[in-house]
């Protein structure tokens, strides 16, 4: 429903520059992912450090946490497989919810 395909492309040259780190990246393809902290992950792969750089939301480590990916405010894995019998329906309940949620800001700002 909401994947999107991350590509990691390096050259030959870049790959030997660090044989242990490039040898790992096979264990880590089916990583679930959220884009949201996809600075850290272009970070390590540039081999950029700061002060605020966090390796647990790297997907190239062995230190990276899963955190949960929200679509609406719904966790992805909670989200039911759509097919055309149920696609409708579930986006009614999700506009429905949503609507909802933006009720009760305007409520709480009012």
């Amino acid at each position: 429903m909401c994947d999107i395909p991350f590509i990691v492309w390096v050259s030959e040259d870049y790959k030997m520059k660090d044989k242990i780190f490039f040898s790992k990246l096979k264990n880590y393809i089916d990583r679930p992912y959220t884009t949201q902290f996809l600075i850290y992950s272009v970070s390590d792969l540039s081999k950029l450090r700061y002060k605020e750089f966090n390796p647990v939301y790297s997907i190239f480590l062995d230190k990276f946490v899963n955190e949960d990916r929200y679509v609406y405010n719904i966790i992805y894995d909670d989200i039911p497989h759509l097919t055309k019998n149920n696609k409708s329906t579930y986006i009614k309940n999700v506009k429905l919810r949503n609507n909802a949620n933006m009720s009760h800001d305007k409520q709480c700002i009012n």
